[in-house]
């Protein structure tokens, strides 16, 4: 069973505004990107976004980059995560085992 490692989840503190941004019409939106190709993948609500801080450890390059791996996306999920964002994520992810992700606001 030589397994995949789990994914890291932080339940405590969290940096909630890493990328807030005043948002126009349908309120804050946080852009992702994929750190490695610098590919857009598609903005996050306000909402999503503290999800995500609160769910996820930080990458130890700064505090707006984050480590998905299939097992992050399957916790992330059940533990409330919003269809849209789960979705967002395994698209990003495609077919490679890991990859980090950026935040910045829109």
């Amino acid at each position: 069973m030589g397994g995949q490692q789990g994914p890291l989840l932080r339940r405590t503190g969290g940096l909630r505004a890493c990328c807030r941004v005043a948002g126009r019409g349908g309120g804050p939106r946080t852009k992702l990107y994929d750190n490695e190709t610098e590919a857009d993948l598609g903005s996050i609500t306000e909402q999503q976004l503290e999800f995500l801080t609160e769910e996820l450890v930080e990458e130890s390059l700064d505090e707006y980059t984050y480590n998905i791996n299939p097992g992050v996306i399957a916790s992330l999920d059940a533990h409330g995560g919003e269809p849209e964002l789960i979705a967002l994520l395994r698209r990003a992810l495609g077919t490679r085992t890991s990859m980090e992700l950026r935040c910045e606001p829109e």
